[in-house]
């Protein structure tokens, strides 16, 4: 009768960070496996824009803005979600699909981003910021005998 002979198991992530996960993890909880043999990774970029933006413009010049780096698939095909609306902001998250993820994945993201960003640029759709508003009483100065 096999089974695990160590206490720990030694995962390494593409970035070179090992991570031990005891056995009895391994046993009783659900564990991804990012070294399956399929090369294709899905990668996901988030996207705030503006309330009061043109979502099908913003969610066109987002799928071209992933048209433009050579190692993103054009099958399975870019996606853009609405995933919500926020307080200052509505939230789209990009997907798409790379075969080489050992040639990084920050990079391509990083990329995609300033496409976008240009894209939105161009187009006069900003990136926004969260907004506060300050409001200001003004009480009376007190006067030398200190009664307002």
């Amino acid at each position: 009768m096999g089974g695990l002979a160590a206490r720990y198991v030694a995962v390494e992530t593409r970035d070179g960070t090992e991570f031990l996960i005891p056995n009895e993890d391994i046993i009783t909880h659900q564990v991804i496996n990012w070294s399956h043999n399929n090369d294709q990774v899905r990668l996901k970029v988030p996207i705030r824009v503006p309330h009061d933006s043109d979502l099908d413009q913003a969610i066109a010049l987002m799928l071209e803005a992933a048209a433009i780096p050579p190692r993103i698939l054009a099958s399975p095909a870019p996606t853009v979600l609405i995933m919500a609306f926020g307080e200052s902001a509505i939230e789209l998250e990009l997907r798409f699909w790379i075969t080489d993820a050992q040639n990084g994945v920050h990079n391509i993201k990083s990329q995609v981003l300033y496409e976008i960003w240009r894209l939105f640029r161009q187009q006069g759709i900003q990136i926004p910021y969260p907004k506060r508003d300050l409001y200001l009483r003004s009480t009376p100065a007190p006067d030398r005998t200190g009664h307002a």
